[in-house]
């Protein structure tokens, strides 16, 4: 079984493949397609010679080695983007309260405004109804002033007729006696002639 190295793979599944090839090589050191850790083509079976235990061993904490320091390797990467993701949580923890804070403030202006508007309402209703009844009794009173107006300019023409009538009358009576003195004069003129 060879090993070849994919980079969609993880760092520590790939070593444990690994550890398994050489386990697997330690069994049959004469297979033919191994791949040595250092990297060297593949050894023809002429090559071969049984590994012993202490070669085992030290290859074995060689890559045990490599991998603890990948390990801890990944770990710094991890404890970094962990740390990173701690500060991030901060700041949107941070964020939040501030739009909390924030809608607070707005709340209590919306109600400042509420209270305002509702003052401002009140007294407009109040000035509107004012206007509204000051408007109708100025017309009231306008209309009872201009009925008033007619009614005494009617009696005064009333009044003015009645005066008018009795003069016409009276000056009717003044010329009828007006006229029968000169009536009688005419007849006592014209009877001594005779």
């Amino acid at each position: 079984m060879s090993i070849v190295e994919n980079s969609d793979t993880s760092p520590i599944s790939w070593h444990s493949r690994k550890v398994q090839t050489l386990i697997q090589e330690c069994s049959d050191p004469y297979a033919v397609n191994s791949v040595h850790d250092d990297g060297q083509a593949p050894i023809s079976e002429s090559d071969h010679t049984p590994m012993t235990s202490v070669e085992l061993d030290a290859k074995l904490e060689t890559i045990e080695a490599r991998m603890d320091g990948r390990v801890v390797e990944l770990a710094g990467k991890i404890d970094g983007y962990m740390g990173r993701m701690e500060e991030r949580d901060k700041r949107n923890d941070e964020r939040a309260a501030n739009f909390s804070n924030s809608l607070g403030e707005m709340k209590a202006e919306l109600h400042e405004t509420r209270s305002e508007i509702k003052s401002a309402l009140g007294s407009m209703k109040t000035t509107i109804i004012t206007t509204g009844i000051g408007s109708v009794l100025a017309i009231v009173f306008g209309v009872a002033a201009f009925n008033a107006t007619v009614l005494s300019n009617m009696v005064a023409s009333f009044e003015s007729g009645k005066s008018t009538a009795t003069a016409v009358s009276e000056a009717t009576k003044r010329l009828e006696l007006l006229q029968d003195r000169i009536e009688a004069q005419q007849k006592q003129t014209a009877a001594p002639t005779k």
